[in-house]
């Protein structure tokens, strides 16, 4: 009797292909139509714009950074689908949450690359939605998951992706209307992400949300690829002692810090159930 094959993914590839369109389509737009809107300023990313489809050449390319994390983190999803284990939680399998993360984090470059690439503040709007995206999926996913059975009940599950498109369309609307708030909408966003990541490492076990050994590892990598990049941010604006590369630099670790971000989220140990054998604690499977 044969043995059942593995159910096989192809999370990353569609992580690949969702660049390779926007590429093509970027080339293809910059090379007819053009891109227009209202110049961006430039001078804080230290790079000086160039004629051409793609106005700063050095930032528009390290934002690759960011979908070759996005798949990194799509392609873990395909292995764990091959092993066919029962998942510890939503974000060591595929679940509609892992995959939405990886996917969101490939979009991450391109929507730097409509900031880099065509330095208008119409585009640039891209770039800093895509931050928003980000920061409020991961707070929002650690809030759920403080919640017991949340992420495994319809309701929960609605009530989640409810509140993430709501926030995403207010603050989407908000920032395509007023440029200038930009900038401080993603500082806010970003300090929320943070201060929940935070508090979900320190806190969490008092509500179930307790993470593995390894999640420590998971979190200082993230923190110091972000920390680091913020070095690079203000050292590599216009006249810094790290400019004209120091933005790039920052793309590079940022990419980086995504990647872990989904590291560690994957490594939230598996709930147990209230009665325990005479071996100890029984694993509850998280089932989507």
């Amino acid at each position: 009797m044969s043995e059942p094959r593995a159910r096989s993914s192809h999370f990353a590839l569609s992580g690949i292909l969702l660049a390779a369109v926007f590429l093509g389509a970027y080339f293809l737009a910059a090379t007819t139509v053009g891109f227009h809107g209202p110049e961006a300023p430039w001078e804080a990313y230290g790079e000086t714009p160039v004629p051409g489809p793609v106005r700063q050449p050095l930032c528009f390319w390290t934002d690759l950074a960011f979908v070759i994390a996005g798949v990194a983190a799509l392609r873990r999803l395909d292995r764990a689908s091959r092993a066919g284990e029962p998942p510890a939680n939503p974000m060591s399998a595929p679940s509609s949450f892992s995959v939405a993360l990886g996917l969101i984090v490939v979009w991450m470059g391109p929507a730097s690359m409509l900031e880099h690439g065509t330095l208008t503040e119409t585009w640039g709007w891209f770039d800093a939605s895509s931050i928003h995206w980000f920061s409020l999926f991961i707070a929002g996913y650690l809030l759920l998951r403080a919640i017991p059975g949340a992420a495994s009940s319809r309701s929960g599950r609605a009530t989640f992706w409810a509140s993430e498109a709501t926030a995403w369309l207010v603050l989407g609307a908000w920032t395509w209307r007023d440029a200038s708030v930009r900038i401080e909408v993603s500082k806010a966003t970003l300090a929320l992400m943070g201060s929940a990541t935070v508090a979900s490492l320190l806190l969490g076990r008092f509500v179930g949300l307790r993470f593995a050994r390894g999640a420590w590892r998971w979190f200082l990598a993230l923190a110091l690829a972000f920390a680091a990049g913020v070095g690079f941010l203000i050292a590599g604006a216009r006249g810094g002692a790290l400019a004209p590369w120091g933005h790039g630099a920052w793309h590079l670790c940022c990419g980086a810090a995504t990647f872990f971000v989904a590291g560690f989220l994957g490594s939230e140990a598996p709930r147990t159930s209230a009665k325990s054998s005479s071996e100890g604690s029984v694993p509850v499977s998280f089932s989507q």
